[in-house]
């Protein structure tokens, strides 16, 4: 709706044709749906032929406006998360998205997972939580660090150590939950 549209964002064109969005008439072409020619009656009305026209080009005489004249919107979706074992490759806990450890390099404390649709390239659109999974209360000692190290063509790598300390070793388990932004 009307109401539902960020003004701040938008230019002062399209705030006039906002404003003048709620009187349509001969003058002010703006039309919706419900103004469409029908299945019995498919034919445009003149006016409807110049409302479609001059669409593209929303002004406070001409206020209808399209959804490629509004600011971008983000979106966010998860694409991937769950509880993984990093004990190996074969998890058997439930997950979303297909989300799976691709590679495990224990000694150095790296672990790389990947999920459906993964694409590298899309990495700066990704949002990353990682945290390690602990079926027992821990102290300050037995807690672990998780990094993210990078993107590659195989998945996302991090590198998890004992804090404090630095040691690389690996947590048995991880919770991960992978979003993406979109912007349309």
């Amino acid at each position: 709706t009307k109401a539902a549209l960020p003004q701040p964002q938008l230019n002062a064109e399209q705030v006039a044709a906002l404003v003048a969005a709620d009187n349509p008439n001969k003058g002010n072409p703006f039309i919706t749906k419900s103004a469409l020619p029908s299945e019995t009656n498919p034919q445009l009305t003149p006016n409807e032929e110049a409302a479609v026209h001059a669409a593209g080009n929303p002004s406070g005489t001409n206020p209808f406006i399209t959804q490629a004249d509004l600011p971008p919107a983000t979106q966010i979706v998860t694409r991937a998360a769950g509880r993984v074992s990093l004990q190996s490759v074969n998890n058997t806990f439930p997950v979303l998205g297909g989300l799976r450890v691709t590679n495990i390099d224990a000694h150095n404390g790296r672990v790389q997972l990947t999920f459906n649709h993964y694409a590298a390239s899309q990495k700066e659109k990704y949002i990353v939580q990682a945290m390690t999974v602990h079926d027992h209360p821990t102290t300050l000692n037995r807690m672990f660090n998780v990094e993210l190290v990078r993107f590659d063509e195989n998945g996302i790598v991090f590198h998890m150590s004992r804090f404090p300390g630095g040691k690389a070793e690996l947590a048995p388990e991880v919770m991960i939950e992978i979003k993406e932004l979109l912007v349309s």
